[in-house]
């Protein structure tokens, strides 16, 4: 029998965050699934991990890695009617996570589905503030708002198979697989009861690279953007501004603001140098 959903797991070098997100999945009310983990190289226990849970697992070479492609090989592995993504960092709140990731699907028009993503206690504040602004409470639907997260989130098989994801991005292929999504008429939902704990903890590095990788990938869905020496100046002082909002909201303490907007500054300045990195190649 062809189950519900089949859970996507983008994995390398997890063995210790996938045990707790596997863990969470068994608790789940919804138990119509199977697990599916795309492993690209790990070289630690993630592969034991995933089969002691009973997750199929599927491999890509490293060198042939981009995060669009490890989500179409898992789709294709993948035997059930919708595709659940979720990060290896994650964990899921609660026992309703995954059943209310699912509802939206019962309305046909709906293509997509992503939830709400919750920092742990103690998460950087860099990314608390990231993850409590990204994600609000208030369900939505989506017909030409295109954004989409897949480190918590379900499509539709059929959409998928008409609508693969975008394998030479370096990045943000949820987003540009949601536009293209709404353009074909699909309508996606924000659930923020179906919720997970989500945490990186990046360093500084780290955070370069991943703003860098989207930056380049911003400039390759619109070509004509781009990002001046002033806009860079301004982008920092209205980061600054609302880390410092984000402080006093909260009340996180003071002491937290020379690490926060460090992180703030070393994101903005990966976003501006991918953005521009076609021209410097150029130039």
């Amino acid at each position: 029998m062809r189950p519900a959903a089949s859970i996507v797991i983008r994995a390398r070098n997890e063995a210790p965050a996938l045990g707790r997100l596997l863990a969470g999945i068994r608790l789940q009310d919804h138990a119509d699934t199977e697990l599916v983990l795309v492993d690209s190289g790990s070289t630690d226990d993630t592969r034991d991990v995933a089969e002691a849970f009973g997750s199929r697992v599927v491999t890509i070479a490293p060198a042939d890695f981009t995060y669009g492609r490890a989500l179409n090989v898992g789709c294709a592995a993948a035997r059930g009617r919708a595709c659940v993504f979720v990060s290896a960092h994650c964990v899921p709140a609660n026992d309703r996570w995954l059943a209310r990731l699912l509802e939206p699907l019962a309305d046909p028009a709906v293509g997509a589905a992503y939830g709400k993503q919750l920092p742990l206690a103690d998460t950087r504040p860099y990314e608390q503030r990231n993850l409590l602004a990204g994600f609000p409470f208030g369900s939505r639907r989506q017909t030409s708002q295109t954004f989409f997260h897949n480190a918590n989130a379900v499509v539709r098989r059929e959409v998928w198979e008409q609508l693969p994801f975008d394998e030479t991005l370096p990045g943000l292929e949820d987003r540009e697989w949601a536009r293209r999504a709404l353009a074909a008429g699909w309508q996606i939902a924000y659930e923020p009861m179906a919720m997970v704990y989500h945490e990186h903890d990046e360093s500084l590095a780290q955070i370069y690279t991943r703003a860098f990788r989207e930056g380049v990938a911003v400039r390759r869905l619109d070509p004509a953007f781009a990002q001046s020496p002033a806009r860079f100046v301004v982008n920092c002082l209205r980061g600054v501004q609302r880390d410092v909002r984000f402080v006093r909201r909260y009340g996180r303490p003071w002491r937290a603001m020379p690490e926060l907007v460090t992180q703030r500054m070393v994101e903005l300045w990966g976003t501006y140098r991918g953005v521009n990195a076609r021209e410097r190649t150029r130039a």
